[in-house]
C-alpha cells in the first residue's frame, strides 16, 4: 500500500510539472484571432477635377500647335 501511495505521489508531481510546462510554454496569443478592421474605401477623382485636367491638357496642346505654326 505504501508503494502504491509513493507511485501516486510521483505520478501526481509528474502530471503537475507537465501541465506547468505546457501552460508556461503556450503562446500568449493562443486562441481565435480578432477580425481585421475593414479597409477604407478608395478615393475617386471628382468629375470637375477631371474636367479641369482635360481643359488644361487641351489648352497646352493648342498653345504648342500655335507656337509650332508661327515658325
Amino acid at each position: 500500500m505504501e508503494k502504491l501511495l509513493r507511485k501516486l505521489k510521483i505520478l501526481l508531481v509528474a502530471i503537475s510539472l507537465l501541465s506547468w510546462v505546457m501552460i508556461s510554454t503556450a503562446p500568449a496569443n493562443a486562441g481565435p484571432k480578432p477580425p481585421k478592421p475593414p479597409k477604407p474605401p478608395h478615393s475617386v477623382a471628382e468629375p470637375a477635377t477631371l474636367a479641369l485636367l482635360g481643359v488644361g491638357l487641351v489648352s497646352v496642346s493648342l498653345y504648342a500647335l500655335k507656337k509650332r505654326n508661327k515658325r
